[in-house]
């Protein structure tokens, strides 16, 4: 829990917008696209993947 939504409750991450009612993944409308440096395969996201925080 501390490490995937350490400022919210569990049960606040719909209200927040964190995690949607109906999926577009599930309907194929929706997907999750990473963009990346050429010369080394990185890049600075911000926050750990799947972090429920402004910080994302």
């Amino acid at each position: 829990k501390n490490f995937y939504y350490p400022r919210i409750n569990k049960e606040d991450a719909f209200k927040l917008g964190y995690i949607a009612e109906k999926s577009g993944h599930t309907r194929g409308s929706t997907i999750d696209l990473t963009l990346i440096l050429f010369d080394d395969g990185t890049i600075d996201m911000g926050s750990s993947f799947d972090l429920f925080d402004e910080a994302s």
